[in-house]
């Protein structure tokens, strides 16, 4: 039997300007504050195109997020995939992908990119993304960390 704790958490559009805020602490705290880059960090890798906001809300907690860009009129770039360290391997960032994969789903067919680093592509892998390169992307601010980057896409 799931634990409720987890079982109760909601996977939505972020609707509210208090939910995007937070999503964006959630980003930061997550995906960037671990990196020493600037609170402002988002802004950085925003692209042209209509933004898609998912949060996964557990009770009045946002502990999980997804940010994704239509990038053509059968494309969606995924910009940031985080969740709660609390909540991680608990099915959030799957329920986030599935989420984002029903909302598109119409736009037939719809090719999904993403570029997952190197301590995430098996996830993406799981999720049933394909590498789409075979060499490392290095972004500075990232690879003094170790971290570097893969494009993976799916085809839905």
């Amino acid at each position: 039997m799931p634990n409720s704790r987890y079982a109760n958490t909601v996977i939505k559009l972020a609707e509210s300007q208090d939910e995007k805020d937070n999503l964006d602490a959630l980003l930061w705290r997550v995906l960037w504050k671990p990196l020493n880059l600037p609170r402002d960090a988002r802004a950085k890798f925003r692209i042209p195109g209509e933004e898609i906001e998912l949060v996964a809300v557990n009770g009045r907690k946002i502990v999980g997020g997804l940010v994704a860009y239509r990038a053509g009129e059968n494309e969606v770039e995924i910009r940031h995939l985080a969740v709660d360290s609390s909540f991680q391997r608990k099915s959030v960032g799957t329920r986030l992908l599935t989420r984002l994969f029903d909302l598109i789903k119409e736009d037939n067919p719809v090719r999904i990119r993403a570029y997952v680093r190197n301590t995430s592509y098996p996830f993406f892998i799981k999720c049933g993304f394909k590498l789409a390169t075979h060499d490392w992307i290095e972004q500075p601010d990232f690879k003094v960390h170790g971290i570097t980057f893969k494009l993976a896409e799916k085809y839905l």
